[in-house]
């Protein structure tokens, strides 16, 4: 009994949950690590916040996470190291390494494996998930607030997201209708993604794929009746002002976040298509 309340008191202490906080950031491959607010009940951990900084095995320069939560045994921690086979995270806001000098991104997509192999992380479930990549105008993109599931299947992450929304470079933000992605040691294969804004709507698949100092995009799709103004920015200028209405045709997404991102298409009008351009 006495022991008992020797590890209860043990677990409810600041250095205990450091010490798997220290855990969770190895398995994840960040270099350092900021706790805030851990609890242990039911054989479940959570730590009310999570902050990690990338190391040179990590997949993301920066991560943040509020609630993340993963299953316990009883003496982990103590003799045991965590290893969970589901995670579930409240709410996550990543950097990713998807451009930057041939160092930082020495590991790439392919770290996202990486990182978990051994760990016993199997299952991933974010229900509200946002992250970026690209370091500059020409290459920065990003998915906000979208519900996040992922499986790992023989080496292999299938990610299902919905909701949130897509941006690239200029296009966007579109609302996320669905996407499905595989992501392994070479790269991220986008099986689909189904944007939509207003009556209109974008479906892009391809992939993106090594080298991994320089990861490529291979993007295509079309898109029907979108917003003009989900398709033209022009810093500083309301385009509204001086042209509106909505287009059709196809796209494609090309180049590498390393240092630029292209997009090309050919645009038509549809039978439920205009185009009002103002003096």
């Amino acid at each position: 009994v006495i022991g008992f309340f020797v590890l209860k008191r043990h677990f409810d202490s600041p250095e205990y949950g450091e010490k798997v906080a220290g855990q969770v950031a190895k398995a994840l491959g960040a270099g350092e690590f900021e706790v805030t607010g851990f609890s242990r009940n039911f054989g479940k951990g959570d730590f009310r916040f999570l902050e990690l900084k990338g190391g040179e095995e990590s997949f993301f320069y920066e991560a943040r996470f509020e609630n993340f939560r993963g299953e316990f045994s009883f003496l982990t921690g103590i003799t045991d190291s965590w290893h969970p086979s589901a995670i579930s995270i409240k709410k996550a806001d990543l950097r990713l390494k998807a451009g930057g000098s041939e160092d930082e991104m020495k590991l790439g997509f392919s770290s996202v494996i990486e990182s978990l192999k051994g760990r016993g992380i199997s299952q991933i479930k974010i229900e509200d998930c946002s992250f970026s990549w690209g370091y500059s105008k020409l290459t920065f993109g990003m998915v906000r607030n979208a519900n996040l599931r992922a499986i790992l299947h023989e080496g292999v992450w299938e990610v299902n997201l919905s909701g949130g929304s897509f941006q690239q470079n200029w296009l966007g933000p579109l609302a996320i209708k669905s996407a499905n992605l595989k992501i392994g040691g070479g790269g991220i294969k986008v099986e689909s993604l189904n944007l939509v804004a207003d009556v209109g709507g974008a479906d892009l698949k391809g992939a993106i794929s090594g080298p991994v100092n320089m990861p490529t995009f291979d993007l295509a799709g079309n898109f029907k009746s979108l917003p003009i103004e989900k398709l033209i920015k022009i810093e500083g200028v309301n385009e509204r002002e001086y042209i509106e209405g909505t287009i059709s045709g196809n796209l494609a997404i090309g180049g590498s976040s390393n240092r630029q991102v292209e997009m090309s298409g050919q645009v038509k009008l549809d039978e439920n298509d205009s185009v009002t351009i103002r003096e």
